[in-house]
């Protein structure tokens, strides 16, 4: 799957969504949600109301609208997921040198985990954009010097896959770039 932007703009994405993910955070879901929203609303105002300029436009207004509320009423859900995923990340990598881990026990710790997600949402938010921003940033690092005409060009360079980098100065320069964003972020949205 292609990134489907410039590595030069995944660079800039990633360092902003690193620094100040936890900031924007409200605003990206928000107009996720919007976008989503008239797309399907123009989907189907093209099947129901074809040739209806002003009917298909207050349907995309209406659905983009919709979106965009369903989207920030639901963010806690996706706090949630985040929390319980990473729980069973974790279960399944602890898993082969326990001797294995129940169905039931991993789902205890996933809910669990996600319940303390949402309890933790600021800090679970930071933690999540600092490292998926730093990982942009590498990715497009790795780009970058493989060809610096690719990295301002290409639209087929692969995103992050979401494992780890093969090699050690890939590894050590995601996990600092992750750490500094989620210090910076900490730092800047400290409750005073």
């Amino acid at each position: 799957m292609p990134l489907g932007l410039p590595p030069v703009v995944a660079l800039l994405v990633g360092l902003v969504h690193c620094i100040a993910g936890y900031r924007l955070f409200p605003l990206v879901l928000g107009i996720y949600g919007l976008v989503f929203g008239v797309g399907a609303g123009s989907a189907l105002a093209e099947i129901w109301f074809p040739g209806q300029v002003l009917t298909a436009s207050l349907m995309q207004i209406g659905a983009g609208l919709l979106g965009l509320g369903a989207v920030l009423a639901y963010f806690r859900v996706g706090v949630f997921v985040i929390g319980a995923v990473a729980a069973l990340m974790l279960t399944w990598a602890v898993a082969p040198v326990v001797g294995g881990v129940s169905w039931q026990v991993q789902l205890l710790l996933a809910c669990v985990a996600g319940s303390a997600s949402v309890v933790v949402t600021r800090v679970v938010l930071i933690v999540a954009t600092a490292i998926t921003g730093a990982a942009l940033v590498v990715r497009s690092a790795e780009v970058m010097a493989e060809s610096p005409v690719r990295w301002l060009t290409d639209l087929t360079a692969l995103p992050w896959t979401g494992g780890l980098p093969d090699a050690i100065p890939e590894v050590v320069a995601w996990a600092a770039l992750a750490l500094l964003g989620i210090a910076v972020q900490l730092a800047t949205t400290a409750r005073r």
